[in-house]
């Protein structure tokens, strides 16, 4: 986390994404307020796509547009700017856009048949765990895993209820 601000308005936003793109060219902001959370990822610097979490629904991935949107209809609220690698960033953009084609729970799925299977088809996918409110991604290109994160203490108090495979 770069930055955190509670009670933010939307005046400010210009000056604290010049400062945290200046300081970070990879991450997401997240905006919160009247039970709404958005999100605005930026690449490169620069805005890329934004995200709207729905409770009960799940993630949507939609515009930059909508991000504003919801910022301005809002007008303040809490904002957070998250620094995080470009291979991560990636793998929260394909958590966003693309809908689980397997979904299953710890005890019921044998994570090592299903690496195996990811590799024999030679299959780009994107593996999400989730343990309680940690997400941990585990990327496979052309079968072979290329990228995994686990945030800490991921396992220390929870088991694993939850995993998709997006393929």
């Amino acid at each position: 986390q770069l930055f955190e601000e509670k009670q933010c308005g939307i005046e400010r936003f210009d000056a604290i994404f010049h400062n945290c793109c200046e300081a970070a060219k990879e991450g997401y902001f997240t905006f919160s307020g009247k039970d709404e959370e958005v999100c605005l990822f930026v690449v490169g610097g620069l805005p890329y796509a934004s995200g709207r979490v729905e409770k009960g629904e799940g993630l949507l991935f939609l515009d930059v547009k909508e991000f504003f949107d919801t910022y301005s209809r809002i007008s303040t609220g809490n904002l957070t700017f998250y620094k995080v690698e470009k291979k991560l960033l990636l793998s929260i953009l394909i958590y966003f856009k693309k809908r689980p084609s397997q979904k299953f729970t710890a005890n019921m799925v044998d994570m090592e048949k299903v690496l195996k299977d990811i590799e024999v088809k030679g299959a780009d996918s994107l593996i999400v765990i989730r343990c309680g409110e940690k997400i941990s991604f585990s990327m496979c290109l052309k079968g072979k895993p290329s990228f995994n994160y686990f945030p800490e203490g991921v396992y220390a108090k929870e088991k694993s209820r939850e995993g998709q495979c997006l393929c």
